[in-house]
């Protein structure tokens, strides 16, 4: 690897105008406009909500629930006479109502699937380049990059103000978009996101050339399962808990990688649809 991409990494933002760095990462030269004062850079501490405050409110919220927490304690899950028993958890092994939240892979090697191995699919990477042109006000420009996912633009994953970051006077963006089962061909998934893209632009005029690709090309490979075995991995799953239903409950299938506000908005609905019921419910 060559020193000038990775220098930025030894180098911070805040260093003075006479540090440069010779890379075209956006991060980068959006760091060096901050540096040569083109830009105003500005963050905020918030006084009150910080994840320390959070972290006791939710302390005290358990607390007053009678809810006990049990931290880096790894359970293996095992099938007895039918019934499930919780390996290293005794206090657990009664009639009381459980709830299971783990998501499915790693839930696989509680209940003994560890030696099930997960082959890995490889997904075509493309990045490609959107002039627009005759544009009045677009809601994409309130942001440097925005990730993205919609059942509109299949595969897209992130829109980037291409033109901002290097100072050109057309209105450029990048989009950077995966294959994807629903729309195999990449030139009709191109015109998709375009499309997409179009909704939050406003024009002087509409017309077919306020909007147009500049190219895009393949970028590399990335990977992810295959559905088929996760699938097969979730039905072994619920299957595994299906004789205690009454008393253990497994809400959501869960197979990749949440942020919190996910869970969040999972639990709401999971709760109000499923749960509830569940606890309601007697034995």
């Amino acid at each position: 690897m060559k020193p000038k991409t990775t220098i930025s990494s030894a180098y911070p933002w805040f260093f003075p105008p006479n540090y440069d760095i010779a890379s075209n990462d956006e991060g980068t030269l959006f760091n060096t406009k901050i540096r040569k004062k083109k830009i105003k850079h500005a963050f905020v501490f918030p006084s009150r909500g910080i994840f320390y405050d959070i972290a006791i409110s939710i302390k005290k919220l358990l607390k007053k629930e009678n809810i006990n927490i049990e931290l880096n304690k790894p359970v293996t899950f095992l099938k007895k006479n039918r019934s499930i028993i919780y390996d290293g958890f005794p206090e657990l092994n009664n009639n009381s109502k459980k709830i299971v939240c783990v998501p499915v892979v790693p839930l696989t090697f509680s209940i003994g699937q560890k030696n099930k191995k997960i082959p890995l699919k490889p997904i075509k990477y493309y990045t490609g380049l959107v002039e627009v042109r005759n544009d009045i006000k677009s809601d994409i420009d309130k942001f440097t990059e925005i990730i993205t996912s919609s059942e509109f633009a299949y595969g897209l994953t992130r829109i980037s103000l291409y033109s901002e970051v290097f100072n050109l006077k057309k209105k450029i963006y990048q989009i950077e978009f995966i294959e994807h089962s629903s729309e195999p061909n990449p030139d009709e998934q191109v015109k998709k996101i375009i499309l997409f893209i179009s909704y939050f632009i406003r024009f002087k005029n509409q017309n077919a050339l306020n909007i147009k690709l500049i190219g895009y090309a393949f970028v590399r490979n990335i990977f992810r399962p295959n559905k088929t075995l996760i699938d097969k991995l979730i039905k072994k799953s619920v299957n595994f808990f299906e004789d205690n239903k009454k008393n253990v409950i497994f809400p959501r299938q869960i197979t990749w990688p949440i942020n919190s506000n996910k869970h969040l908005n999972y639990a709401t609905e999971d709760y109000k649809k499923i749960i509830n019921n569940f606890l309601k419910n007697k034995n």
